[in-house]
């Protein structure tokens, strides 16, 4: 008997191996990155939407 039997699904499986993927090479990426001091060279500065101030809400919690 198993305690998580929806973990048998291969779908399931895959997805997680994936996302355990990602996140081990963001990892080694970062540290990578910072053991030779390679800093972002900012690309998306700047390259976002600001969202509009709401009615009613001041700009400190937008």
């Amino acid at each position: 008997m198993r305690c998580l039997p929806a973990w048998e699904n291969d779908s399931v499986t895959q997805v997680l191996v994936e996302l355990t993927s990602a996140i081990a090479w963001e990892n080694y990426r970062a540290r990578f990155d910072h053991a030779f001091g390679i800093e972002a060279e900012n690309f998306t500065e700047g390259a976002v939407c600001a969202l509009p101030v709401r009615a009613g809400e001041s700009k400190a919690t937008a």
